[in-house]
């Protein structure tokens, strides 16, 4: 269930580049440069709370790390218990 967790995890934070999205996780700085935005990652971590949009609204299920954490610990549950 940890490892469903965690690609559950790894899936919200690929869906913030992709390109829909993009440049939540790295951003363009003033100078040109790509930077890592950790802050960018905490604001969208912190959405699901403050906007129930990401509760009620399908398009935005892929970017509400709440539901792509419980999927996949959900998917780890039934593969183990089912599938091992």
């Amino acid at each position: 269930m940890i490892i469903g967790g965690i690609i559950g995890y790894t899936v919200f934070i690929l869906n913030l580049e992709s390109p829909d999205l993009g440049n939540i996780l790295f951003r363009i700085d003033s100078s040109g440069n790509k930077t890592l935005s950790i802050e960018s990652v905490l604001n969208m971590m912190k959405a699901p709370f403050i906007y129930k949009q990401f509760w009620f609204n399908k398009k935005f299920f892929n970017i509400n790390w709440i539901i792509c954490v419980s999927l996949g610990i959900l998917s780890g549950y039934l593969y183990k218990k089912y599938l091992n």
